[in-house]
């Protein structure tokens, strides 16, 4: 799982396909950390040693960040400030246009106004029919 060989893999890839020497296959090996599911801790079928195992050498994150450490783009430091940073002017932006965009209050609706709502969506759904009435919730 590394993101270089990837990038490099579908750069090829679309000159070879752009070029008209014809169609390609790619295969992207992936590994799932977790379940599949809220009820499958994914420790069923494979060991917590396998899933660590593949954390620690497989991880296309991590796998970046050796790549931008050797390189010498940015240490460990640099990258933890960087994410912290986009962190919080992410919050402040969401809580910034959630604050200035002023929401309507949602408008009650008496249950005869719901009603007559309903029946003229079905009426514009399934034209006028017999049974295009919705029935009274007084009945």
């Amino acid at each position: 799982m590394d993101i270089i060989a990837s990038h490099q893999a579908v750069k090829f890839a679309r000159e070879w396909t752009t070029s008209g020497k014809g169609p390609l296959l790619l295969e992207f090996v992936t590994y799932r950390y977790g379940g599949h599911s809220m009820s499958d801790p994914g420790t069923t079928y494979r060991t917590r040693e396998e899933i660590q195992r593949m954390r620690s050498t497989q991880d296309p994150i991590k796998g970046l960040q050796k790549y931008l450490e050797e390189w010498g783009v940015a240490s460990e430091e640099d990258l933890k400030v960087h994410y912290l940073v986009s962190v919080v002017l992410s919050i402040m932006l969401i809580t910034r246009s959630r604050l200035s965009i002023r929401q309507p209050r949602p408008k009650l609706m008496s249950p005869s106004r719901r009603l007559r709502l309903l029946q003229n969506q079905r009426l514009k759904i399934f034209g006028p029919t017999s049974t295009s009435r919705v029935p009274s919730h007084r009945s």
